[in-house]
């Protein structure tokens, strides 16, 4: 399928734009993946606010190798070279060491800072479960829905805003494949059977750290449109800035149609499912219409500029 003190909002720097060049695509295509080659040559992460901010220390060879963007500064003349340190303000210690272990090990760990207790099994399941989705198949009775511990719902909506976290600072990294891991890792989470879902923690991250196009505003709109429990989005209303209520707007927009007097497979099917004499009819053309979906692509081209 974006870090510190500014978003991804801002314009690229010289060393990232550089970064970010075929040419600097094809000279990472040659290097060798990482193998201790210097295992004790490290580099720095100061994770967090200033003044309380975190360290990490991780092995240089592999933040270089995923990240042009990381390489360029690290062997750079300014701060970062000179110091082997890289600050980043605007991300959680939880999404850090979920980079950490990308880094190492391509995978995400799905259950960090979530209680190993819980019952968060990641199974892949067709729909989306007890979510509150309206894919088909996700029909239950009312009285087999239990109440979801409050403290294991804070829990998911914290590691949606982590995931968001690591999904952005892949963006401003330009490790495209890491923002593609998380999106992967979230489609996992929210369609498991243990009626994990979508939270709308994360939405105005989204945001504030993206642009207008952006693979996760649309990700999360489409989340909003289609798969969030209509009672998260009345108990965390204040979770939803402007400009998505204004893409919402536009989804339903164009997702809702009027059907057309002409269609006769329309009104043949209207006319079974709708009379006169029941409650809510609409049997009248002009108040019948089609909702159609359209399903958009939320991984980033990987290998691109």
């Amino acid at each position: 399928m974006t870090t510190p003190t500014t978003n991804s909002k801002r314009k690229r720097t010289t060393d990232e734009a550089a970064a970010g060049s075929p040419a600097s695509q094809e000279k990472k295509a040659k290097l060798r993946a990482p193998h201790f080659s210097a295992p004790t040559e490290m580099v720095t992460f100061l994770v967090g606010k200033a003044g309380s901010e975190e360290p990490f220390l991780v092995h240089k060879e592999f933040v270089c190798y995923y990240s042009p963007a990381l390489r360029a500064a690290f062997n750079s003349s300014f701060v970062e070279g000179q110091t082997q340190t890289y600050r980043l303000e605007d991300i959680s210690t939880n999404a850090f060491r979920l980079f950490v272990q990308w880094l190492y090990s391509q995978k995400i760990d799905l259950h960090v800072g979530i209680d190993s207790g819980s019952d968060n099994s990641v199974q892949s399941v067709a729909g989306a479960g007890k979510n509150g989705s309206n894919k088909p198949g996700n029909e239950i009775e009312e009285d087999e829905e239990e109440e979801v511990p409050t403290d294991l719902e804070e829990a998911w909506r914290a590691q949606d805003l982590d995931l968001a976290q690591l999904w952005v600072a892949g963006d401003r990294l330009f490790i495209p494949s890491l923002q593609n891991a998380v999106t992967l890792a979230w489609y996992k989470l929210w369609y498991s059977n243990d009626r994990r879902g979508c939270s709308t923690s994360w939405f105005n991250y989204a945001y504030e750290h993206t642009c207008v196009g952006s693979h996760l505003r649309n990700l999360a709109v489409d989340q909003l449109a289609y798969s969030v429990n209509p009672d998260e989005i009345k108990k965390r209303a204040e979770d939803l800035p402007r400009e998505m209520l204004i893409d919402l707007t536009l989804v339903y927009s164009e997702a809702v149609w009027p059907i057309d007097e002409e269609d006769d497979d329309f009104q043949k099917e209207w006319a079974r499912d709708y009379s006169e004499e029941r409650p809510g009819s609409m049997a009248k053309t002009r108040y019948r219409y089609r909702c159609t979906r359209t399903w958009r692509n939320y991984l980033v081209p990987e290998g691109e500029d």
